[in-house]
C-alpha cells in the first residue's frame, strides 16, 4: 500500500524543486560550442522554474506571498517574464530568438554559456487570443522586456535563473516552515 505522505502533492513539489535545481545547474555546465544542448537546457530550466512557481503560488499562497515580501529585488516580474518565454516558445517565437549567445570571456577557452543574455523579441500577436488572453500575454511580455532582458546583470541568463530560483527556494522553505508549525 502506498502512503499519501510518500507520494502526495507536497512530495511532487519537492521533486519539482529538485528538477528545477538540476536543470538550472546544467545551464552552468554546458559548453557554448554545444548550442543544441545549451538551448535545450535553457528551455528546460525556464519550464521547471515556471512549474515550481505555479505550484507554490497556487497551492501555498501564504508562503509564496511571504517569500515575495522577503525577497529583494522582487522576483515577480522576472518570473512573469520567464512565463512569457515558456508560453511563446514553439508557438510564436523560437527559443533561439530569445537568446544572444555571447562568449563567456574574450578568450573563448572558457567555452561556457554563462555570459549568454536574453534578447528583445517582438510582442505577442493578437491572433487566436481573446481580449483577456492578449492583455495577459502583453503583460507577461512587458515583464520579460523590463525585468528579464533589461534586468540585473544586463539580462544575463544565469543571473535571471539565480534570482528566480533563489526566490522559489525561499517560498519552498516558507511552505515547509508553515507546514511544520
Amino acid at each position: 500500500m502506498t502512503s499519501a505522505k510518500l507520494y502526495g502533492p507536497d512530495t511532487a513539489l519537492d521533486w519539482s524543486v529538485q528538477a528545477m535545481n538540476d536543470a538550472t545547474d546544467r545551464v552552468n555546465k554546458i559548453a557554448a560550442s554545444d548550442s543544441p544542448r545549451a538551448f535545450a537546457a535553457i528551455g528546460e530550466a525556464v519550464w521547471w522554474i515556471t512549474i515550481v512557481d505555479d505550484s507554490l503560488r497556487h497551492n501555498h499562497r501564504a508562503a509564496y506571498d511571504r517569500a515575495v515580501e522577503l525577497t529583494t529585488p522582487s522576483p515577480a516580474d522576472t518570473i512573469l517574464g520567464l512565463r512569457s518565454v515558456r508560453n511563446r516558445i514553439g508557438h510564436e517565437v523560437d527559443l533561439v530568438d530569445f537568446i544572444h549567445p555571447f562568449a563567456s570571456r574574450p578568450d573563448p577557452g572558457d567555452d561556457r554559456i554563462t555570459a549568454w543574455v536574453w534578447n528583445h523579441v517582438p510582442p505577442p500577436t493578437r491572433e487566436q487570443r481573446t481580449d483577456r488572453q492578449y492583455q495577459w500575454a502583453l503583460k507577461c511580455h512587458e515583464a520579460y522586456e523590463t525585468a528579464v532582458v533589461e534586468g540585473g546583470q544586463g539580462g544575463n541568463i544565469v543571473y535571471t535563473f539565480g534570482l528566480a530560483t533563489g526566490f522559489l527556494h525561499v517560498a519552498h522553505q516558507r511552505r515547509l516552515d508553515e507546514s511544520a508549525a
